[in-house]
């Protein structure tokens, strides 16, 4: 069967059930502790409750598109750059929005994946070499790596909340360092503007999903590496996996208190909210905020 078309806009080239097939198989031998999460996130991807890039795709396509207008443009390589990735879902969003600018645009782009895992990597690997696109990886640190880069676009998504906020400012800097005079970067972070709220509303959406899942696994829809009831044991031990996280935003004015003390210039900062029902009488609100930056003049 043919991969999904990469200017499809509902898949943006994914094939959701055979990247969590592959992650099982991947994740028990390439993860150091991080098996359960990536599996999870994964399957729940599966799960027909959006999460995570399923909320603002939309919009990251629309961004991502028109901050590159002007550089498709004009002549010579693109460079974007991808720090940090569970799975195949930023690439995969970058890729679409550069492919609907033309296959000549997706021609001279290069996309750059960046995670200290490499079952991510050897996923996102994997989808650039069936859409034939340049997509190079580079295991390590997101905060330590010495890596240097010049790129026009940096996509950052759900990043800040893994990291202590004495490194968020360090990080973003960093991220700052790798845009050339004229690139932008794209933060799209999670908002927890209630937490009691998001913490409920959150266990109820993903028992939703290992719901879905189980029924998936049983009527062998979902094919995993692992067994049913192993998988599902990952499943349960993830179930709050979010919860404590170090670098959560509880408002857009804690994203523009990070922002005002690094070194790159606002462009752009808003709110988008979204309800979602589960099922019928069941449902929660979620909400990200979504900022362009650039280098200071």
């Amino acid at each position: 069967m043919p991969a999904p078309s990469l200017v499809d806009p509902l898949t943006c080239g994914e094939d959701l059930l055979q990247n969590a097939a592959r992650i099982s198989e991947l994740a028990p031998d390439h993860c150091v502790g991080c098996a359960d999460y990536h599996i999870r996130s994964a399957a729940h991807r599966c799960a027909p409750i959006p999460k995570g890039i399923g909320f603002d795709r939309p919009e990251l396509v629309k961004l991502v598109k028109e901050i590159l207008a002007e550089k498709a443009a004009a002549a010579g390589s693109i460079e974007i750059l991808i720090p940090g990735s569970a799975d195949t879902g930023i690439l995969a969003t970058a890729a679409h929005a550069v492919a609907v600018l033309g296959q000549a645009v997706l021609d001279r782009s290069r996309i750059t994946v960046i995670d200290r895992c490499p079952t991510p990597l050897i996923l996102c690997r994997e989808f650039g070499a069936r859409h034939h696109l340049a997509v190079d990886t580079v295991q390590g640190d997101l905060v330590t790596t010495p890596r240097r880069f010049e790129a026009d676009l940096i996509l950052v998504h759900s990043v800040f909340r893994f990291m202590k906020r004495a490194n968020q400012v360090k990080f973003l800097n960093k991220l700052g360092s790798w845009l050339n005079a004229t690139g932008r970067l794209i933060v799209s972070n999670r908002l927890r503007l209630d937490e009691e709220l998001e913490t409920e509303s959150e266990f109820r959406k993903r028992t939703a999903a290992n719901l879905a899942i189980k029924k998936s696994l049983a009527a062998g829809v979902l094919a995993m590496r692992e067994s049913p009831q192993i998988v599902l044991e990952r499943l349960e031990r993830a179930m709050l996996d979010s919860e404590g996280r170090p670098g959560e935003f509880q408002s857009l004015e804690d994203v523009r208190a990070l922002i005002a003390q690094s070194q790159l210039q606002e462009l752009s900062l808003k709110q988008l909210s979204w309800n979602v029902e589960i099922s019928p009488g069941n449902s929660f609100m979620r909400h990200r905020a979504h900022a362009v930056l650039g280098r200071r003049c």
